[in-house]
């Protein structure tokens, strides 16, 4: 099996932005910002799952016979980790904590 790596950029990109909009823009009361970014998600994600949960429905709904789609949909929840990761460390960098002050409170 080959790495589908235009979807797993999609889905990293995607949860960045995601995880980014929620830990960070929205916490400051900017709807106008957080729209802005739920549509550019929304229009540059497309095929994306974006959410785990999505992920994991996709994968539960599908043929669970099928190793090639389990480690595809296992690739995906990696890229989307990786992703709220980065939105992380970025939004606590930008509040002048450290990652690790943060995470605990999640």
């Amino acid at each position: 099996m080959d790495m589908d790596w235009k979807t797993n950029m999609a889905e990293l990109g995607g949860a960045f932005m995601v995880s980014w909009m929620v830990l960070g823009e929205m916490g400051d009361g900017n709807m106008v910002m957080a729209g802005v970014l739920l549509a550019v998600t929304c229009a540059a994600m497309a095929g994306a799952h974006v959410l785990p949960m999505f992920t994991w429905i996709s994968a539960m709904t599908g043929d669970l016979q099928d190793t090639d789609a389990w480690i595809g949909n296992v690739m995906r929840l990696v890229m989307q980790v990786l992703g709220a990761g980065a939105a992380l460390v970025l939004v606590a960098g930008d509040a002048g904590v450290s990652a690790a002050e943060t995470a605990p409170e999640m």
